[in-house]
């Protein structure tokens, strides 16, 4: 079977590897190189370098042309396999592949269709999410299901921890929902009455109000990570949250709306909220490494009863 690989995201690229291992790819469309750092210098994006290094045939067009659909149509391809794109096929590009395409989609379908599931169900505070390998139809992620595999978050787990996680777990699911189509298996409906859908976070999720719980609070902190990072001000300086927990507690309800209220070694620096104690777990200084909260507080011995406040407008 030739397959046809679409992604521009490296959780992608261990899927493409093992596909490579099994299969003949014969072509990869992914997005155009974009500027990246100080200088803004054009930059590939994993799955394209890999593909180069193996010598298989890139296209990475701003649109889908007729002329881009005749190349992909002169490689002959059987099936389509997508994982993180970005972009919604037409009916014209998907009647390309006899054997159908499938995408590898990071939640258990049909919770979560759309373009951020992992941090949905991380912003949300859920305990289990999954991956569901499905086949593609016109309306976004709402083909049959071939495989499904759930998986836990724990409480302090980020969108980066979780799509590496999906990343390992992913390929072994993808062989299998091909092995599935081998033997003309057609998936499972989707029931849609059950849809829930998520959208793109903005730069202006990054804005937290101290006055809500501290559960919602570190779930908006996990689920930023790795874009596009809550912050808030502590004086005259910013800082960064990478990670937090939370701990269901009013010892401090006296205390000032996020005050650092207490330092625990084993548990993470103390923050007081609207409800419950915000454990900061990982922290940054613009420009500087991120730091775990034992170093951030050895940095700096004065930090309790010192007050966060917002930047920015709420969310």
């Amino acid at each position: 079977m030739k397959i046809f690989f679409v992604s521009s995201s490296s959780i992608a690229l261990e899927v493409f590897n093992e596909i490579l291992r099994h299969y003949e790819v014969v072509g990869v469309l992914t997005l155009p190189d974009k500027p990246k750092g100080r200088g803004q210098k054009l930059s590939q994006n994993a799955i394209k370098v890999e593909a180069i290094a193996k010598d298989i045939k890139v296209f990475d067009p701003l649109v889908l042309d007729e002329n881009i659909l005749n190349l992909i149509r002169g490689l002959n391809p059987d099936l389509m396999v997508v994982f993180s794109y970005g972009k919604i096929f037409k009916k014209e590009f998907l009647d390309i592949f006899p054997k159908g395409c499938i995408n590898v989609h990071p939640s258990l379908l049909p919770k979560y269709r759309g373009a951020s599931p992992i941090q949905a169900a991380i912003l949300n505070g859920d305990c289990v999410s999954g991956i569901t390998i499905q086949r593609m139809a016109l309306e976004m992620d709402s083909g049959n299901i071939l495989v499904q595999k759930d998986f836990k978050i724990r409480s302090y787990d980020t969108s980066y921890d979780i799509s590496k996680l999906v990343s390992s777990l992913s390929p072994s699911l993808v062989l299998e929902a091909l092995e599935k189509i081998s033997k003309g298996f057609l998936g499972i409906p989707q029931k849609s009455s059950e849809a829930t859908f998520c959208s793109f976070l903005k730069k202006e999720s990054g804005f937290i109000d101290f006055n809500l719980s501290a559960f919602e609070i570190k779930n908006r902190i996990n689920a930023c990570n790795p874009w596009p990072l809550v912050r808030a001000r502590l004086d005259s300086n910013n800082i960064i949250f990478h990670r937090a927990d939370f701990l269901e507690i009013d010892s401090y309800k006296e205390r000032k709306i996020g005050e650092i209220v207490d330092f625990d070694s084993k548990r993470g620096l103390f923050v007081n909220t609207g409800k419950g104690i915000l454990l900061l777990l990982e922290v940054q200084r613009p420009g500087r490494k991120v730091l775990d909260f034992k170093s951030f507080y050895n940095g700096n011995r004065q930090l309790i009863g010192q007050v966060f406040s917002s930047i920015g407008g709420l969310y």
